[in-house]
């Protein structure tokens, strides 16, 4: 059983197998993108796969998710439900390679649209919130990097969403979200933007509150969090 030969083998032999098993698979999504080999490495060790079917939710408005998803095949559609008739927000779409959820994982922040599957069939990667902080603890540089470039994007595609609704004449906005303490008022546009530093402070400090939550799990002898596998989200 090949399987069970590879689950036999010392790690560092399994995981350089495993690299070298899933690296066409993995070598060009963006999470791993101008990263070092040590830190592809140790994130591929990290990945799981998990596969969805059109029109399939990966995640939902108000969801809290403790994942990063990397899209590996497929198309998904961040969407939005108004009250106006059910009519729905299309924001943007998210292709293969691409990735989401960093920035509302780190920050512990309720997810402000729904992510469904667009294309026929998606299969997508993704990284626990656990697993993500052992990479932050062993990369802090390229990790914070990363999340600084995410939290920018995120920003943006808010933005849109915002515009998107006041075109519509829409009295309601996203409620919940990153732009949120950043609007000086009700309306769609963005009045400030954190800069670089407070944006590295306030991930790193969200990071570092992960951190010392996950040390005192590890010490518990009885795991909140469950770093196996998940069926879905």
């Amino acid at each position: 059983n090949p399987s069970l030969l590879i689950e036999s083998l010392p790690k560092h032999l399994k995981n350089k197998l495993m690299y070298k098993m899933n690296e066409n698979s993995m070598k060009h999504l963006n999470f791993l993108k101008d990263k070092t080999y040590d830190f592809k490495y140790k994130a591929i060790q990290f990945l799981k796969q998990i596969n969805y079917i059109k029109n399939e939710y990966v995640v939902q408005l108000n969801d809290m998710i403790d994942e990063i998803y990397m899209i590996k095949k497929g198309k998904l559609q961040l969407q939005k439900e108004t009250g106006m008739n059910n009519t729905v927000i299309k924001i943007i779409k998210l292709h293969q390679n691409e990735h989401f959820g960093e920035i509302y994982m780190t920050l512990g922040i309720a997810m402000p649209y729904d992510v469904i599957v667009e294309s026929k069939f998606a299969e997508l990667f993704y990284i626990k919130k656990s697993d993500f902080i052992n990479l932050y603890e062993e990369f802090p540089i390229e990790t914070t990097s990363m999340l600084t470039y995410s939290w920018k994007n995120t920003l943006r595609i808010e933005a849109r969403a915002r515009k998107m609704y006041k075109k519509l004449e829409l009295d309601e906005i996203l409620s919940v979200g990153l732009l949120e303490p950043f609007l000086a008022d009700s309306s769609s546009e963005v009045k400030q933007e954190p800069s670089i530093h407070k944006t590295e402070q306030e991930l790193n400090t969200s990071l570092n509150n992960m951190n010392t939550v996950n040390s005192s799990n590890a010490m518990s002898t009885t795991p909140i969090i469950n770093n196996t596998n998940i069926n879905n989200v």
